[in-house]
């Protein structure tokens, strides 16, 4: 048995890169009225993250300092949709405000 890992390919025969979850890349930001982001930093390895909210909020990237706000050209994240797979561009860190009247939780999965 061999431990090759065979990808995908394209129709015209080139492999398709595929994304995978980052051990310990899990994160859970608990949103309010006010803007909220994760504590810790996303690895630099990390090239993508996936999302799952369990309320609809509005999110943002960006470094230490960022954060959301409701409306005005943040991201929505609908609820209980896993988000396609965001490229982070630099980002570090991603901030999280809730769209309604109902607080809820962002979940992120960083990957590689």
């Amino acid at each position: 048995m061999s431990n090759r890992i065979v990808l995908q390919q394209d129709a015209n025969g080139v492999p398709i890169q595929t994304l995978r979850p980052r051990p310990a890349g899990g994160h859970k930001i608990d949103f309010t009225l006010s803007s909220v982001r994760n504590g810790t930093a996303f690895s630099p390895s990390s090239g993508f993250v996936e999302l799952w909210a369990t309320q609809d909020c509005f999110i943002r990237f960006g470094d230490t300092s960022v954060a959301a706000a409701a409306g005005g050209g943040d991201k929505f994240l609908p609820a209980n949709q896993w988000s396609p797979p965001y490229p982070l561009k630099g980002a570090t860190h991603v901030a999280a405000i809730r769209a309604g009247a109902t607080n809820g939780s962002l979940y992120v999965s960083e990957m590689d």
